[in-house]
Order: structure tokens, then C-alpha cells, then sequence
């Protein structure tokens, strides 16, 4: 397994480490346009209500030190 591991990080390392190929462009190159289409609109979703639950007070005790 250690080996399949050593292979699989030889492998990445020398792919990723190598130089980009350089291309050369023979004349001109066409850069390609995405074509957007449009939609009909939509209405707006309506808000979420979401009931908020009052919070709770907390009480906290005060600190007791007890020595025996």
C-alpha cells in the first residue's frame, strides 16, 4: 500500500510541477460567446415568517466556596 501511495505522489508531483505546454495560434482564434437566453419574469417569493420564541432569562447562582 505504501508503494501504490509512493507511486500516486511521484505521479501528481511530476504533473504538476511541469511546465504549461505553449500553443501557438495560427491566425485568429474565436473566442467563444456563451449565448444568454432570456426568461419571463417571475413573481418575488413571498417572506418567510418565521415566529421568534421569546428568550428566557438565564439565572445564574453566585459562586459558593465552601473550605472544610
Amino acid at each position: 500500500m505504501l508503494a501504490g501511495l509512493a507511486v500516486l505522489y511521484v505521479v501528481l508531483f511530476w504533473g504538476l510541477t511541469r511546465p504549461a505546454p505553449v500553443h501557438h495560434a495560427t491566425g485568429l482564434t474565436a473566442i467563444p460567446v456563451a449565448v444568454v437566453k432570456t426568461v419571463r419574469p417571475t413573481p418575488p417569493a413571498p417572506p418567510i415568517n418565521v415566529p421568534l420564541v421569546t428568550p428566557q432569562p438565564v439565572v445564574i447562582p453566585p459562586p459558593t466556596l465552601v473550605v472544610r
